[in-house]
């Protein structure tokens, strides 16, 4: 979603239509998840079933306006165009409570700064 949203809004799409936007996803940087799986791949012993993301949820609209106003403030996003899909996930946040004590802390970057570079290396 985030490239395509990107991508658009530095085209000559003027909107886009979206659901309300109320879906809360945590998302984790590609970085931040490349450094917790070299951490896995360097423990030996330890098996199961893992939460692995940034505990900090954010709302699909929330990003979409961060987007926006980062890339083009005049681009119109259609918040309630689309309906819901049968069984949405309308929340995907883990605990990393689990993988922290077993592999180390995962440090998760600053959300904001990584947007940027993301919006950033999308370039037209």
């Amino acid at each position: 979603l985030i490239p395509s949203v990107i991508l658009k809004m530095k085209s000559d799409y003027k909107e886009m239509d979206f659901t309300l936007g109320e879906q809360k996803y945590a998302y984790l940087y590609v970085k931040d998840f490349a450094e917790s799986i070299s951490k896995v791949i360097a423990h030996q012993g330890s098996s199961g079933i893992y939460n692995l993301s940034s505990n900090k949820a954010i709302s699909l609209k929330e990003l979409l306006l961060k987007i926006k106003a980062s890339v083009n403030p005049k681009f119109k996003l259609n918040f309630g165009n689309k309906p819901y899909r049968p069984n949405q996930s309308m929340h995907i946040e883990g605990d990393s409570t689990k993988f922290n004590e077993t592999f180390g802390k995962v440090e998760t970057s600053n959300f904001e700064e990584k947007l940027h570079l993301v919006i950033n290396s999308y370039q037209i």
